[in-house]
């Protein structure tokens, strides 16, 4: 069973279940991607201090940038792509 966290709308009493995602590295997130298609709603973080933007298949480990190859085995429809890195000289 995956993990969920359940919200309920104290308007309707109506519930709402999200998936809580594991982080490589930090807290646990709410995926609510389904947010709006399940609500109708938005969600509103003012000033962007607890929303992640995106699903990363990059990591940081021992000071040099991998791809995350586990999650690519946990789900073979995920693409993997690698940052295209520019040296400037600089």
């Amino acid at each position: 069973m995956k993990p969920t966290v359940t919200m309920t709308d104290n308007r309707t009493g109506k519930t709402y279940e999200f998936e809580i995602k594991e982080a490589t590295r930090g807290p646990s997130v709410v995926d609510i991607s389904s947010f709006y298609a399940q609500t109708g709603m938005f969600t509103f973080d003012n000033g962007y201090t607890s929303t992640a933007s995106c699903k990363s298949t990059i990591t940081f480990i021992d000071g040099a940038w991998i791809s995350q190859w586990i999650e690519f085995k946990k789900d073979t429809s995920t693409k993997i792509a690698r940052p295209r890195q520019l040296y400037l000289g600089v």
